[in-house]
């Protein structure tokens, strides 16, 4: 089950198909990384509950953080109290929303999480 923000500027894009990373910001260090469209591509397949990471920043040493490396992931959605989480792996990933054409992770339930921003992503780009 996917939702998107109430905010009237939402498109009709929900959680499954591909997305880039354009923002990773926060943690520990208040890091704040941007990223150029199709360095790290994360691919929701809904039907299989799977998430496809394609990372092409796996060797670059001066990038902190950059999400998962590539590879295959499993995970699922919830509604806890309405709001949505994403879990990965059987992990609590973060809380989500689709606002516009941005899918946005955000760990900050506690302290020292990351605010993860991806755009919707298709070939074309």
């Amino acid at each position: 089950m996917t939702s998107c923000n109430s905010d009237d500027d939402s498109l009709n894009v929900n959680l499954n198909g591909s997305w880039t990373m354009s923002n990773i910001s926060g943690g520990f260090l208040g890091i704040d990384t941007n990223f150029e469209p199709g360095q790290i591509i994360w691919t929701f397949d809904a039907e299989r509950q799977i998430l496809i990471v394609d990372n092409s920043l796996e060797e670059d040493t001066t990038v902190i953080i950059s999400g998962f490396v590539s590879g295959n992931y499993e995970y699922y959605t919830t509604t806890e109290e309405e709001t949505d989480f994403l879990y990965v792996e059987n992990s609590k990933f973060g809380m989500y929303y689709i606002n516009s054409n941005n899918l946005v992770i955000d760990q900050n339930t506690g302290s020292d999480g990351f605010l993860f921003t991806l755009e919707y992503y298709s070939s074309e780009n």
